[in-house]
């Protein structure tokens, strides 16, 4: 059991007069320096700090805010994150043993910590006024990088009409985030920022579409990958990432609400590419596109005496970027059949919640999720053991047909294979029979 306690305060950073800037002090949320909406994509709604605005002599203007938080964490069962409460990595026990990742933890421990990591700072930098109103650029950070040194979580010039930089991916809407405690939240939503360059087409002043080529979110767990102990299905000498990933999304809203709606493509080539199991479909030294591609929907519907409902919905073919609890794992990308040949693995889930509030301070927040990795059409690991009586000697001649079915377990069902390590035993009678 986790006990998480947030110790929250604004920072305001004071600045002195000078000849050449006119300084006045303001409190208040950073949204309303947003623009016809298009900003509430970037920044989260309920996210107030304070903020000190600089305006020059010509009407430029430098707003600095941020907060400081401060996080107290006590857990009755050590987890695997000290300072942040995140679900995949609070122990599971099995049989009496408590388990993280495959680790067993053989003692359960008390443990306090404190940090204030999540502190953020922000730049919002707005030109003269003869440039629009609605052209800036936005630097912001935290310090939750090893070490407790700053990370940059958004840094982009926008107007409204292109933007350019890194912020939240177009495969999402951050006002579709129900508030949970979990620093991730709900492993089916896409919280990722992203390089990006995007361009906007308003159908009117409520309804707009962007198209954005985006930083590939499918190269990067495939480069990490490469001659990995954990990669023993397939092999390749490296990964072509030569086209960026591109993102389509429509976003309305109105009196009722809002809706977002969006199509990611990603494609790169593994070069040499072999899978390790011999059949009739087996590709052997030959460059292999993958076309991953994802698709969803969110929005919020507004109800009635100020409550609000959020939905999420999301379908992937390979394309596991834009699910955070799926992100980097080859598992979840290409699944190789006995026969030789490789799929792309589907994923899908959603997310519901619902918001009451209280007064204007106080809510609460009630929301369930689902994510399923749909390996049903697929041939087990121990299928594959049992088609292929070389199969050790294709894959690892000091790695025997018992340890091929125990590595396949981990690494394509890895769920199954840290909930019920167990499981070992009663899969003996069948590894010894193989």
């Amino acid at each position: 059991m986790k006990f998480h306690f947030f110790l929250v305060s604004s920072l305001l950073l004071l600045f002195a007069r000078t000849s050449l800037a006119q300084v006045k002090k303001e409190t208040k949320a950073f949204p309303a320096l947003g623009f016809s909406g298009v900003e509430s994509k970037n920044i989260t709604p309920s996210d107030e700090s304070a903020q000190v605005i600089v305006e020059s002599n010509t009407g430029a203007k430098l707003s600095i805010g941020g907060f400081v938080r401060y996080d107290l964490i006590y857990d009755t069962i050590r987890s695997g994150s000290d300072a942040f409460f995140v679900t995949s990595y609070v122990p599971v026990e099995y049989d009496g043993i408590y388990y993280i990742d495959d680790r067993a933890i053989t003692e359960s421990t008390n443990y306090f910590s404190a940090n204030a990591a999540v502190t953020q700072l922000r730049l919002i930098m707005t030109p003269p006024p003869k440039w629009g109103d609605d052209t800036k650029a936005l630097i912001e950070g935290d310090f939750t990088a090893p070490g407790n040194t700053f990370r940059l979580r958004h840094a982009y010039g926008e107007n409204k009409m292109f933007l350019f930089g890194q912020t939240w991916t177009n495969m999402m809407d951050i006002r579709d985030f129900p508030a949970v405690l979990e620093w991730q939240g709900p492993g089916v939503l896409p919280a990722h920022r992203n390089a990006q360059a995007d361009i906007k087409f308003y159908q009117n002043d409520d309804y707009h579409t962007t198209f954005g080529i985006e930083q590939s979110l499918l190269a990067t767990p495939l480069e990490n990958l490469i001659n990995s102990e954990d990669n023993r299905t397939i092999s390749y000498e490296a990964v072509n990432n030569s086209l960026p990933a591109f993102v389509l999304s429509e976003r309305g809203e109105g009196d009722w609400g809002h809706f977002h709606f969006g199509v990611a493509y990603n494609s790169v080539t593994l070069r040499d590419f072999t899978t390790n199991i011999p059949g009739d479909a087996q590709i052997i030294g030959k460059d292999y596109a993958i076309h991953a591609w994802a698709v969803n929907a969110s929005g919020t519907i507004h109800m009635p005496r100020g409550q609000l409902l959020q939905y999420y919905a999301t379908y992937d073919q390979g394309l596991t970027g834009y699910t955070a609890d799926l992100n980097g794992s080859l598992e979840y990308i290409l699944s190789v059949n006995k026969d030789g040949s490789v799929e792309l693995v589907p994923s899908y889930g959603w997310v519901l919640a619902y918001k009451i509030p209280w007064n204007n301070k106080f809510f609460t927040q009630l929301s369930t999720s689902m994510l399923t990795v749909d390996w049903s059409r697929f041939d087990s690991p121990s299928e594959i053991a049992n088609g292929n009586a070389d199969i050790e000697n294709n894959l690892d001649k000091k790695m025997t047909k018992e340890e091929y079915v125990s590595n396949a377990l981990s690494n394509r069902f890895p769920d199954f294979h840290k909930k019920l390590l167990k499981e070992h035993k009663m899969l003996g009678v069948e590894m010894e029979i193989l």
